[in-house]
């Protein structure tokens, strides 16, 4: 499954309704990644990509929701069938 790219969403190549929620779920790790990263590089304070990153976080972790998934305190994401699914 090809990763997916922010830029797709933000030119119209791609809508959060034409990618299967397993493509949401790798694409959210990617992206919790990627926000890792940027902290880590900048002494775990929020790089020059937190926002936008963070931004997206939040958009693919609604679509997932309104899609069935809950997440939990501990920010676990489960699928509607009740399986837990890491977010990084």
């Amino acid at each position: 499954m090809p990763l997916l790219h922010t830029q797709a969403f933000e030119t119209g190549e791609l809508t959060f309704a034409e990618v299967s929620a397993p493509a949401l779920e790798l694409f959210l790790q990617d992206l919790n990644r990627r926000k890792d990263y940027d902290y880590s590089q900048h002494d775990n304070q929020p790089g020059p990509d937190a926002d936008y990153l963070w931004g997206w976080v939040q958009k693919t972790t609604r679509e997932l929701q309104s899609r069935g998934y809950t997440c939990d305190t501990a920010d676990t994401l489960r699928r509607p069938d009740g399986v837990v699914i890491p977010v990084r």
